[in-house]
């Protein structure tokens, strides 16, 4: 059952439970239950008045059949999530986000029972998770060194940031005389130190940021295990909080 679902039938058993428990013998029940009626018809309002703007957006059309894979971060999947959204904050809102189009959705059913999404106005999204993530727009009211603008789940919030842009793209390739056609992954990482960006992509590119701990890290990574080529996210993580570590006074 839906959060809301379950919040509109606790607020419908409390003011009917609430009102019925007041009336003293003799007294009118049909008059009470209408009490409770229009009590519990208040309540709702002013619970379901904040959500209706998530509802109130651009149906979402999906990408022809044919393609593999999907365009969705992580999986094509709804999860109870958070959204700031025209400076509020709404908890336990199914979403997924399409990263092919930075489109963040959000899952409601119509009239006809049908499921649906809605696209949220990029203009009013500030920020929002998706599972363990955690995403913040970029742009003139909220900059981070020299990003560019838009979303970016954020890895590591310290001393030393760390920033990735999650993106797919459509790539089409003919094969045996047929067009194959999937979402490519893109993801982007940026190390923010000392208010300048960086973009880091391998191993290399890594250890020459953290020069001054180089021989250090190395022997971190080897003593690890750590695979940057496999599994390069974790490991940039690992590897950046260790040269954290490493700065801190003795």
């Amino acid at each position: 059952m839906k959060p809301i679902a379950q919040a509109v039938i606790a607020v419908l058993l409390l003011f009917l439970f609430a009102d019925l428990s007041c009336a003293q013998p003799g007294d009118d029940p049909h008059a009470f239950l209408s009490d409770a009626q229009a009590s519990a018809r208040s309540s709702y309002d002013n619970l379901i008045k904040d959500q209706l703007a998530l509802f109130n957006g651009v149906e979402y059309v999906d990408y022809d059949l044919g393609f593999s894979g999907n365009p969705f971060f992580l999986d094509d999947y709804y999860a109870e999530n958070t959204v700031e959204y025209d400076d509020m904050v709404y908890h336990d809102i199914p979403l997924k986000y399409d990263v092919v189009e930075e489109k963040v959705l959000v899952e409601y059913f119509n009239h006809a029972g049908n499921r649906r999404a809605l696209i949220l106005e990029y203009d009013k999204v500030s920020a929002f998770t998706y599972e363990e993530h955690q995403f913040v727009k970029v742009n003139a009211d909220n900059p981070v060194g020299s990003l560019k603008q838009g979303f970016y789940d954020i890895l590591l919030d310290d001393e030393i940031s760390i920033y990735a842009s999650r993106k797919k793209q459509i790539n089409k390739a003919v094969k045996n005389g047929q067009l194959n056609i999937k979402f490519e992954v893109l993801d982007q990482f940026y190390v923010i130190l000392e208010d300048n960006t960086y973009r880091v992509n391998n191993k290399s590119s890594l250890l020459q940021l953290f020069e001054d701990g180089k021989k250090a890290l190395k022997q971190y990574i080897k003593a690890n295990r750590l695979d940057l080529k496999r599994d390069f996210e974790a490991s940039l993580i690992a590897v950046t909080q260790q040269y954290i570590n490493q700065k801190q006074p003795q």
